[in-house]
């Protein structure tokens, strides 16, 4: 069961975290940028920016829950016996993959370890260490939580 669980959840999450990085990409150059952040990388909203943010966060939770959904279906689909937690697990793989994607593949190759000319980042401890980024990481395997739940919930709707 675990193998159809990777299987189902395996292609959305990687499709949600070249998602999820064209967002970011598009929130950093036509966006707030890092000024969404202050200097302790706690969030702030730009008041010129605030449609913006939300639209832009609107969009990402859309595509988060869509992609869970589809990997829940498929695992339905695969495992039609599995329990509700399974076909939740299978939610919460995918949301998991992208949060994993945000701390290796954002967070610490282009935001602390490598940092392109192109994308202009501050010199402050949030933007130059990964303590933060791990901590966020950790909150985010939380608070998606009740994202799959949701994801769990579209997939039996549809």
């Amino acid at each position: 069961m675990v193998i159809q669980l990777l299987k189902a959840a395996w292609l959305p999450g990687l499709i949600g975290s070249i998602l999820f990085t064209g967002l970011l990409l598009i929130h950093h150059f036509f966006g707030p940028g890092p000024d969404i952040r202050d200097e302790k990388g706690k969030r702030k909203f730009p008041k010129e920016f605030r449609t913006f943010v939300v639209i832009e966060f609107t969009l990402l939770i859309v595509m988060m829950l869509s992609l869970a959904a589809v990997s829940v279906s498929q695992f339905q689909n695969a495992v039609p016996e599995a329990s509700v937690i399974m076909q939740i697990a299978a939610g919460y793989l995918v949301l998991w993959i992208i949060n994993l994607w945000d701390l290796i593949v954002i967070d610490w190759v282009l935001v602390v370890r490598f940092r392109p000319k192109q994308i202009e980042l501050p010199d402050t401890v949030y933007f130059t260490t990964m303590k933060p980024h791990v901590l966020d990481w950790l909150g985010g395997n939380v608070y998606i939580v009740p994202f799959a739940g949701v994801a769990y919930l579209l997939a039996r709707l549809f």
